[in-house]
This record gives structure tokens, sequence and C-alpha cells, in this order.
């Protein structure tokens, strides 16, 4: 109504100002010209003030559950004090990045989902069973998203995994650490220096320091090509073994004890637990970060040339034995010259690496749910894409971990 009313009252003034136009001569003086434009100025500004008012009587606020959440996941953030804000539910905040309130709240319940904009799925319970997976589906809304996040590889996030028939239907959305997800979440990145304000360049000399041993490994999971490959290398070459699958316990999480023990050894075995394209974890990236050359086995050569420069790392899969392998180890120890080549690439840019924490707590953040809440803000209603689970992108991107274990 006051809409109608304040177009009514600009048709009138502009009938006025005709009016006179007509009545003058064809002139109208400085005078009333400027008060003819300041009553043209209110009325525009009166419209224009009218639009804002609508705009703000209808703010953003965006509803997100996030679903069948593992009990252990919860346990941990009500047992640290610095996570816990993450784990209360429900909870209300604001996404500054897109102006919008944000509900949040979990379940186990399918029938609770039903008014919501947005469903995360991300560290689900194993018990997703195929009459599970029927009974959300069943109570999917029109226009809701679901997002999937996962910083594990496919083969180790099987809660997520729906049916088949299921599979290129459900997911609108991925989180991980792969760069062609809709939200992408790497473990750590390289980043270049300044062309224009390069640094000192290092004395490279200075990461020799206290470096009396050769390799070390921390594992936790024992029954894995991983430990294969430790006892395959061990017949060529000592290797220094901690934590639940070695000699001497070491906690992955006590950052001060890890530092000070890897710190000594020239290589560190980052053997990841998954073949599968881009999954490069906190296990490369915390090696760089102490000064040790990382000796991988993961993704292949050119997933790791893609974020990192050349001779930063050694490949296992370069070798076509383990022998081959722990001959050029021990080469390079003894010749330090051309061990430093793989700290050259300091003087070019650093390492950012994110703790083993804040990545296991990153889908429970704000920051993830602002940042799923600007995918859905920007993402045409007539959206069709779905993920392809069983696609190249995801559980398609694994293969089995292949290396020459023969000496």
């Amino acid at each position: 109504m006051r809409q109608r009313s304040l177009r009514i009252i600009f048709a009138a003034n502009m009938f006025v100002m005709c009016y006179l136009f007509y009545m003058n001569g064809s002139s109208i003086g400085p005078a009333m010209l400027h008060k003819t434009k300041q009553l043209g100025d209110s009325v525009f500004n009166a419209l224009r003030g009218s639009s804002s008012m609508r705009k703000a009587s209808n703010p953003c606020a965006k509803r997100i559950v996030l679903f069948g959440i593992r009990q252990h996941w919860l346990q941990f953030g009500k047992e640290n004090p610095n996570y816990r804000h993450l784990v209360q539910f429900p909870r209300k905040f604001s996404c500054q990045n897109v102006g919008c309130s944000v509900f949040l709240d979990y379940t186990v319940l399918p029938r609770d989902i039903r008014d919501y904009d947005i469903v995360i799925f991300t560290n689900v319970y194993l018990w997703m069973t195929s009459d599970m997976w029927d009974w959300v589906q069943g109570n999917r809304s029109a226009g809701q998203r679901w997002a999937m996040i996962s910083l594990e590889s496919p083969l180790n996030s099987v809660g997520i995994q729906p049916p088949k028939k299921y599979a290129d239907v459900t997911f609108d959305w991925l989180g991980s650490y792969k760069s062609d997800s809709d939200l992408y979440m790497p473990y750590g990145y390289y980043e270049a220096f300044s062309k224009i304000f390069p640094p000192k360049v290092t004395d490279l000399s200075k990461y020799l320091t206290n470096k009396s041993k050769l390799i070390a490994w921390v594992g936790s999971n024992c029954d894995t090509v991983r430990m294969k490959i430790v006892e395959e290398l061990k017949q060529f070459v000592h290797i220094d073994t901690y934590g639940k699958c070695g000699e001497t316990q070491l906690p992955w999480d006590d950052n001060e004890a890890v530092e000070n023990t890897l710190k000594k050894y020239h290589f560190y075995l980052s053997l990841e637990n998954s073949c599968c394209n881009e999954y490069i974890t906190e296990k490369f990236w915390r090696t760089l970060d102490l000064g040790v050359v990382p000796v991988v086995m993961g993704p292949s050569v050119k997933d790791y040339l893609n974020v990192m420069p050349r001779q930063s790392f050694i490949h296992v899969n370069e070798f076509s034995t383990m022998k081959e392998l722990a001959k050029y180890l021990i080469h390079l120890q003894l010749n330090t010259e051309e061990y430093l080549e793989y700290f050259r690439w300091r003087n070019s840019g650093k390492v950012v690496a994110i703790s083993q924490e804040e990545q296991y707590v990153r889908p429970l953040t704000d920051a993830t749910y602002c940042d799923v809440v600007h995918k859905y803000l920007h993402t045409d209603s007539t959206h069709q894409r779905k993920l392809e689970y069983f696609g190249s992108q995801w559980h398609g991107s694994c293969s089995n971990c292949s290396v020459n274990l023969e000496g």
C-alpha cells in the first residue's frame, strides 16, 4: 500500500514539473528547478527505502542439520575445551561473508531432516543400512540440498556410502581433500614467495643440524600394505619404528614429542592408508614442516608434483625394488650436497601444514557451514548435478596400492 502511494506522489510530481514548464514558456527558473529536484529526490529515496525495508523484514536465515555423527566424535569435542563449542547442539551463529544467520542441529532420525534447507553427512555411523538409506531418502524435502564432507579417503568413509541405487542422486555437493570438490579442504599447501619481495636465500646446511639418524616411521594400523613395505625395506636399511606398530611409543598428537623425535632423521616414511587421487594427508605436510624429507606412498607422483616442487619428496614408485630405494637413501645420507637439494625449494616458498586436530574438527566448524551456505545461496535452483559416488571424482579415484615388494 505504501509503495502504491509513493508511486502516485511521484507521478503527481512529474505532472507539476510538466505544467510549470508549460506555463513558464518552456523555461524553469533555478529556484523552481531546485525545489522540483528536491521533491523528486525525496520520492526516489522513499521508494528506495521502502525496498530496503522489505529486504530487512526478510533477512537471510538457513537451517542446517548434521545427520548421524559418530558418538566418539561428539565425545572428543566434549572432552577438549578448545572444541567443546563445536558439539553444542542446537546452536545459532552468523555468516558474515554471506550476511546470513544459521540454525544448526544434529540428528540420527531420518524424519527430523524434513524442515531443513541443508543436510550434511560427515563421519556418519556405520549403521547406515540399505533400509536406513530408504528411510532417509523418503524424508528428503523439495529444494533441500545434501552435502557430503569427508577428509578421509573413500575406502575409509563407508558410513556415508549410499547403496548403488542412490549413488548418483544423493549428494549435491562434496567437501573433501580433492581439488575438484565443491568445498576444497586440503591437509596443507605450498605457498610460493612473492617474486617482488623474495626473502633472503636460506643457508640450507641448517637442515643438517642434529640429523644423526636415517629413517623413521610412526604407525598405528599394522595389518596394511604399509607394514609390508616397512618390513621389506628393513631388510636393507635400519628403520626406527614408533607407535602401536613400532618398538617405541610416540603419540602422533603430541606435537612436541613428535617434533623432538623426528627432526633427528634424514627421512620419514609418509605412507598413506589408501592410494586415492590427491589423498595427501598431514603425514606428508607435517614431515616437510619439520624439515625432514618424506618418502611417500599414496597417490601418483604427478599428484604430489601438483602440490609441491620436484625434489621435495621421494616416491617409492620411482624405484623398481625396495633394495634400490634403500641404496638411494643411504647414498643421500652420505652425500650431504645431494641431500640438501631436497631443501632448495625452501628458498622459493613455504609449507603451510594444518594440524591433525584442526583437520579432525574441520567438518564441525562454523566456517565450514558458512561455506556450505555460500554454496547454497549461489547455486541456481535448477541445479541438477549430483556427485557420482562411485565415479572418478570419488570412489573411483582409488586403486590398490601397488608397490614392488621384491628385493
